[in-house]
């Protein structure tokens, strides 16, 4: 079943490495089938502790409808890419909601 993701990239600082990685990760994007709704370049922050001995990163995130099962295979794919210091899926989940909260009014009928 196709789901709507989203995914938060740390990647290193450097510039070139990072032009480097990023496309890396659009061809495995590409190769397993991800449509990209979304991308957003969150900048180069620096990191709360040490990752991979690199102090700083740069954060970038997708929107993409995928596969669940795809995900697996993304996430052990992800794993073995070096210039990826940390990653994060996360499932968008669209709920109806079955009340109004209070202080709204429900929209009147005619």
């Amino acid at each position: 079943m196709i789901n709507e993701y989203e995914v938060a990239f740390v990647l290193d600082a450097n510039e070139a490495m990072f032009k480097a990685s990023l496309e890396k990760i659009k061809a495995l994007f590409t190769e397993k089938g991800v449509e990209v709704l979304s991308e957003t370049d969150g900048g180069v922050k620096k990191l709360a502790y040490e990752v991979k001995r690199h102090k700083d990163g740069r954060y970038y995130y997708f929107r993409m409808k995928v596969d669940g099962q795809a995900i697996k295979v993304l996430d052990s794919e992800l794993r073995l890419y070096e210039d990826v210091l940390k990653y994060l899926f996360i499932k968008q989940e669209f709920k109806k909601r079955r009340f109004e909260p209070k202080g709204e009014a429900a929209p009147a009928t005619v």
